[in-house]
């Protein structure tokens, strides 16, 4: 019977991640402030790869569709791949790292760089807004840089807050079952 009742708790997770990174892309905010770093380091450390990776895919497959159909955004470009692979490598990252809630904002910022990294080269190597040398390497991620700060501030609060309420949720519930024995 435990069983059941974790799997239905892991469901509510789940559906809570994907429900919270649909709405914070699709609803207007800062630029790179959302919480999908959190969500991938969040879903890998709490479900099986394969349920992480859906999580993580549907999450951005669906607000890309949203974004494509409320602001006319295209749905998918060459830089789909570096943003899809950027997430996935932090989710696996969530799924091997065993971490302590203190211990968060120092994953979310080594996630969130490394993400602005890989997705700054694939914005250079598959655009046509910076020449392939290494003047316009250097150019991509000097006009880059607001965004890290962006991404960085977002993702650590968003992070926080996100396992702020699961922990509350859970000392809630434990507690509420406590005294229900």
């Amino acid at each position: 019977m435990k069983k059941i009742y974790k799997n239905i708790d892991h469901a509510k997770l789940g559906i809570a991640l994907i429900l919270i990174g649909i709405l914070s892309r699709l609803v207007p905010h800062i630029p790179n402030v959302n919480p999908l770093t959190s969500i991938g380091l969040i879903a890998g450390k709490n479900f099986p790869c394969f349920i992480a990776f859906s999580i993580l895919f549907f999450t951005m497959f669906v607000s890309d569709i949203g974004l494509a159909l409320l602001f006319g955004y295209p749905i998918f470009g060459y830089w789909t791949l570096f943003t899809y692979t950027g997430f996935a490598a932090i989710t696996f990252i969530g799924s091997k790292l065993k971490y302590s809630s203190k211990a968060l904002p120092v994953y979310i910022f080594f996630s969130s760089f490394g993400f602005w990294i890989w997705t700054n080269f694939g914005v250079w190597l598959t655009s046509v807004m910076y020449s392939k040398t290494l003047a316009g390497f250097t150019s991509c991620y000097i006009a880059a840089l607001p965004f890290l700060g962006n991404a960085l501030l977002g993702d650590i609060v968003c992070g926080i807050t996100i396992v702020s309420i699961l922990n509350l949720i859970k000392v809630k519930f434990h507690s509420r079952k406590a005294f229900q024995s």
